[in-house]
Parts: structure tokens; C-alpha cells; sequence
């Protein structure tokens, strides 16, 4: 036992050292909540395997096992959330980079309107919070089943040793404590799984001993159902962990709009979720050796065992060292999802609250400071939460119950430009209610049959989605966006000094919504708003009326016109042969040697999220090569030296110079 103590307290101190050592990446809103938009490959798969391995599933994936046979995990958990991920990498990742939004909610506002925007807030930060509050309790009665403390104590360490490196580094200490906590999976589970094959013996231990003859496809309960209404099945488990979880969870979105380009938003999904696969599988072989070994506790006809149990009764019967891998990799894996979780409550309350309602012009440092504060302030309410008499199954329910209009509404905007304001806001409205209505009268014991929530928020939510829209007209710039030069019904517009500056932006090169927003630090449904009205006005138009095209920018001959009519053009953003000044700026220091991004923020005095922008189209463009796991360093390419060589040469010649 004093052992296992010092293991865990060394792992929270490991994690409480890489929260201090990401802290000094953090100086805005930005950094804090999506790690400056500077997430690369690697670190970005193991968050998405840190999200998918939640302390949770070692008790899911073995009790599944038990339940369903080895084929239940699979059908019951794993494949579900595979699927899901692959589609959400191919079709929400590079959509969520490109939108510019830091939450769901803020898209919401930028796509429909500020009351759906507030709706969802509300209901995903509910929603969230019971996914957290899940999360903890679960591992701190593990915790309390192997030291006997007091639960509030357990709780108040798991929570506690969060809450400690988010505090300090935000997402950039989250990037770094996934890929020690996914290191931790990878290592301690098979090599679980290797010690019971060794211990126990192989495949004829486990078809001579499991708790059904045909421990492949059936277990305890019969073979795993496939489209029941009722929980689980392959229907309603894909619907909460391959759907309304991810498209709805706002920590899922944080993670793509935090990946440093729109391949890697994509990829890091896909394969994070074939990676998982490993992890399950692992523990799907502890859950065929427990239901092996234990055979008997299960099949009890008087007090059988709970299978979700599976994991620690094994842990039981294997030596301390053992027992002790087994333990800290199921700590790891709630730490890394209740954390991810947190980060998204916590973005939404920045985001969407506090920036968009309380202080709308509060700067990146003010919301840097008040998103700590709100860190502290709901892991003390999630605290509260996890001592909720209904337990935490029950806030698990309620949540996925809470993110699922959000995430209908999202896959349906997000391709359809015929969904309107109307039909976003009452269909997520009344889906909400619907599910917890359902869910309430359920839980007060009122028969309403063995339909489980997910299926009545979605039997709700998407006809009134849909069937509203297609009785609505769009309105706002939706009714009159130009899609060709000079379409449209234009409308007089006197430019403010932000349009103008949009306006120069967009003919420099900067055209795509996440761009425009990061260059000039305006909030993302702010700078949207200004689109629309310089669309109305003919100067600006889309690529297109969905998907990434919605949030691909350019300008109209009007638009060209009145650029050229501006008497006072930032000076900084003229460009010259397509080379802005700030872009030549950033070349020039990278012609004297290599750089880090904050190196280059120093000496170059432009700020971090402008900064971001030109190094990504410098990259794109193949003036400059980044490389880097964790901090980006930048250097010339060769095509950048003869680039900043040509227009040297061609302002030598100018009588006055530059």
C-alpha cells in the first residue's frame, strides 16, 4: 500500500512539473485554451487516445467482455467510437480549423444567431460537467477500494491533482500530460495482458473457463444486440460514443481547432481512433481472463460479482508490482479525459459567457486571468457534483442527454446552407427539453418502456431541425450572400477601421475565417459579424455556402474599388508582390538563422496569434520549414532566400528606397 501512495503522488507531481514547465508557453486566452493553434501530429494523436483511454473504460471494456463475450467491447464500445472518430476527422476537424471558433456555441452564434448560441452553452456546460464528475468518482472509488480512505478524499485528490497543471499551463499542459498518461497505456495494459498469459495460460484456459462456452461472441448476458432501442445496443452506444459525445462535446472541438494545420486536425482523429484499438483490445483480454479466473464470482447465483468490476478483481489476485502498473495507468487515463473535459467547460464559460456577454472587449490577457479563475471555480462545483445522490451513471446520462442537440445541429449546419437560424434554435431548444423531461420522469420511476434518451433526442431534434428550416426562410446576409462578383443586392456600407482592415487582409492572401479572426484578435463571431456586413455590402464574398468553402473569403471587384479608394491603408499591410510587411519582416530574421515562434513574437514584435497566421502561410506558400514536436522552430527555405533576394534587388532601384 505505501507503495501504491508514492506512485500516485509521483505521478501528480510529474504532472504538476510539466504544468510549470508549459506554463511559460501561456500568454493569452489562446495559448491557454488551444495551445496557440500550434498542436502538431504527434502530440495531437496522443490526446485523442488520452480522451478514448478514460479511466472509465477499464471498467467498461472488461465488464463488456464478461457481458457480451470479447466480441462485446467491440460492438459495445470500441468500434462506435472508432467510426465516430474517423468521421469526425474527415469531416468536422478541417471545417472546425478553419471556422476560427475556440467552442461550439461561438460557431453557433457565427452560423445562426446569439440565442442558440446561449442555449448550447448552457446545456453543454451541464452536460460536460456530469462527464467530469463521471470520471472522478469513478476513479476515486478504484482508489478507495485499494487504500480504504474516505471517498471524499479520493475525490478531492483526483480532482485536486487536475486542477493543479490546467491552472498552470491550459492546453498547452494537457498536450504534454496526454502523451506521458497515453506512454502509460500503451506500456502497463498489454504488458497486463502479457502477465495473464503467462500466469494463467493461453487461448484453452480461457474456452474451457470462461463464463459461457463461446466466450468470442456471447457472454453472461447473451451476444451483444444490435439496432434495440434500449442501452445498450449497436444502435443507441453509437449514438453516445459515436455521435453525441464528440460532435457534441466541446472538448473534442477545442482539440481540432487547436491542431496546427487543417491535415493535422484531420488525421490526429483518424489515427488517435485506430490507436485506441490497441488499449481496448488489452483490456478486452484482462475482461476474457477475469471471466476466466473468476468464472465462478460471476456465474454466482446468489450474489454474482458486477462484471464492471472485472479490473480490480483482477488486480486483486496479481502481484503488488503488478497490481500497482495496472492502478497508476487507470489514474493516467482519468486524469488525461476528466482534464480534456474540464478544458472544455472551462472554454465555454470564457468564450461564450464571460467574453461574449460580460466583458466583450475584455483583452487576451483579461481572459487569459479570468479563465484560470473559472478553472478553480467549476473544479470546486464539479467537487459538489460528485457527491450528486443519483451517482455518477446517472450524470453520464444526463450528459450525453444535454450535448446531443448541439450535435445534431452541428452536423446539419455545418453541410446544409439551407438550415436556418429558426430551425437551429427551436430544434435544439426543444430536443433539450424533450431528453430532460425523458430523463427526469425516468429517473422518478414513470414507465415510459426501455427507449433510451439518445433515441428520443434524436427522433425530436432532427425533424425539428430540418422541418423548421425548410418552413423558414434564411435571413441576415444568408438571404443575400453573393457567391460570383458582382451578384447580389449590395448595400452602402461606411467601412469601420476593423473592415478596412479586413478588406486588406483578404486581398493580401489571409482568406479563410480562422485567419482573419487570429490576425486581428477580434473574437471569432465578432469578426464574422463584420464579414456579413461587408457581403451585404457587395465588397466580400464566400467560396461557397457550406462546408470549408463557408469560411473561405474573397474580394469583389467593389471590393477592389473601395480597397483602392482607402486614403489610409495600414501601412504594415500593403503588400508587395504578394509579400506583406510583416511577412518580409519574419524572412529576414529567419535569413540571419533559425527561430521559435516566441523567439521570433520577441524580436519582430508582432504578438503570438498574428504571428501564427503569417508563419502558416509563409509555410504554405514554401518560404519557410517548421519542425518541432512541442515548440515550433522555423527556417528559411530556399525559395524564401531567393524571395527575399528578388524584392531586395527590386527596391534597390527605387530612387527613395523602401
Amino acid at each position: 500500500m505505501p507503495i501504491f501512495i508514492a506512485s500516485v503522488l509521483a505521478l501528480i507531481v510529474l504532472l504538476w512539473a510539466l504544468g510549470w514547465y508549459a506554463k511559460r508557453w501561456v500568454r493569452t486566452d489562446g495559448d491557454f485554451l488551444l495551445a496557440g493553434r500550434q498542436v502538431s501530429l504527434i502530440p495531437g494523436i496522443a490526446s485523442i487516445c488520452g480522451i478514448a483511454f478514460a479511466g472509465s473504460m477499464t471498467s467498461i471494456v472488461p465488464g463488456l467482455t464478461i457481458q457480451y463475450g470479447f466480441l462485446g467491447w467491440i460492438l459495445g464500445g470500441s468500434l462506435p467510437l472508432v467510426i465516430g472518430y474517423i468521421a469526425y476527422g474527415v469531416f468536422a476537424g478541417p471545417y472546425i480549423r478553419r471556422c476560427g471558433a475556440y467552442t461550439i456555441p461561438e460557431w453557433l452564434e457565427m452560423r445562426f444567431d446569439t440565442r442558440t448560441r446561449i442555449v448550447v452553452s448552457i446545456a453543454t456546460l451541464l452536460g460536460v460537467t456530469g462527464v467530469v464528475a463521471m470520471n472522478v468518482v469513478a476513479m476515486a472509488l478504484i482508489m478507495q477500494g485499494f487504500l480504504g480512505a474516505p471517498l471524499w478524499l479520493m475525490i478531492t485528490i483526483v480532482l485536486g491533482g487536475h486542477l493543479t497543471f490546467i491552472f498552470l499551463g491550459g492546453m498547452w499542459a494537457l498536450t504534454l500530460t496526454d502523451v506521458v498518461q497515453v506512454l502509460l497505456g500503451f506500456l502497463f495494459l498489454p504488458a497486463l495482458a502479457v502477465y495473464c498469459l503467462i500466469s494463467y495460460g493461453g487461448w484453452e484456459l480461457i474456452e474451457t473457463s470462461f463464463v459461457t462456452a463461446t466466450p468470442l461472441s456471447s457472454g453472461v448476458l447473451g451476444s451483444f444486440p444490435w439496432f434495440q432501442v434500449s442501452y445498450p445496443s449497436v444502435l443507441t452506444v453509437s449514438l453516445v460514443v459515436g455521435f453525441f459525445i464528440q460532435w457534441g462535446g466541446n472538448y473534442y472541438w477545442l482539440r481540432a481547432a487547436a491542431a496546427r494545420t487543417e491535415p493535422i486536425a484531420r488525421w490526429q482523429f483518424i489515427i488517435g481512433g485506430l490507436l485506441v484499438l490497441v488499449i481496448h483490445g488489452s483490456m478486452g483480454v484482462l475482461g476474457l481472463y477475469a471471466g476466466s479466473v473468476h468464472s465462478a464470482a460471476f456465474l454466482d447465483p446468489v450474489n454474482p460479482a458486477n462484471p464492471m468490476g472485472a479490473y480490480g478483481l483482477l488486480m486483486r489476485d496479481f502481484p503488488a508490482v503488478m497490481a500497482l502498473l495496472g492502478l497508476v495507468a487507470a489514474l493516467a487515463a482519468t486524469i488525461s479525459t476528466t482534464s480534456n473535459a474540464h478544458m472544455g467547460i472551462t472554454s465555454s464559460l470564457s468564450r461564450d459567457i464571460y467574453q461574449r456577454f460580460i466583458r466583450p472587449d475584455a483583452s487576451p490577457e483579461a481572459v487569459l486571468r479570468m479563465s484560470r479563475l473559472l478553472t478553480l471555480l467549476t473544479g470546486f462545483a464539479i467537487w459538489l457534483l460528485s457527491f450528486y445522490p443519483g451517482g455518477p451513471y446517472y450524470l453520464l446520462a444526463v450528459s450525453c442527454a444535454l450535448l446531443g442537440p448541439a450535435a445534431c445541429v452541428f452536423l446539419l449546419g455545418h453541410r446544409w446552407a439551407f438550415i436556418t437560424p429558426t430551425g437551429a434554435f427551436w430544434g435544439t431548444l426543444i430536443g433539450t427539453i424533450a431528453m430532460l423531461v425523458y430523463e427526469i420522469l425516468k429517473f422518478t420511476g414513470v414507465p415510459l418502456g426501455a427507449m433510451h434518451t439518445v433515441v428520443v433526442g434524436s427522433v425530436i431534434t432532427f425533424p425539428t431541425v430540418l422541418g423548421l428550416s425548410l418552413l423558414t426562410q434564411p435571413d441576415g446576409a444568408a438571404a443575400d450572400r453573393p457567391l460570383r462578383p458582382g451578384s447580389g443586392r449590395a448595400q452602402t456600407l461606411r467601412l469601420s477601421p476593423e473592415q478596412e482592415r479586413l478588406l486588406v487582409l483578404i486581398r493580401t492572401g489571409y482568406t479563410t475565417m480562422v485567419e482573419l479572426s487570429d490576425f486581428t484578435m477580434l473574437n471569432s463571431a465578432k469578426c464574422h459579424l463584420l464579414i456579413e456586413e461587408l457581403e451585404r455590402a457587395g465588397l466580400v464574398q464566400r467560396w461557397g455556402r457550406s462546408g470549408l468553402d463557408y469560411f473561405t473569403f474573397g474580394l469583389t471587384p467593389q471590393g477592389d474599388r473601395a480597397l483602392a479608394d482607402l486614403p489610409d491603408t495600414p501601412a504594415n499591410l500593403v503588400g508587395f508582390a504578394g509579400l506583406d510587411a510583416d511577412s518580409r519582416s519574419i524572412l529576414e530574421q529567419l535569413a540571419g538563422g533559425d527561430k521559435s515562434l516566441r523567439a521570433l513574437s520577441t524580436v519582430t514584435g508582432i504578438a503570438a496569434s498574428p504571428l501564427s497566421v503569417i508563419v502558416n502561410r509563409l509555410d504554405q506558400l514554401g518560404y519557410i520549414r517548421g519542425r518541432g514536436v512541442w515548440e515550433r522552430a522555423l527556417t528559411l527555405s530556399e525559395k524564401g532566400r531567393e524571395r527575399i533576394g528578388s524584392v531586395e534587388s527590386v527596391e534597390s532601384l527605387r530612387p527613395n528606397g523602401p
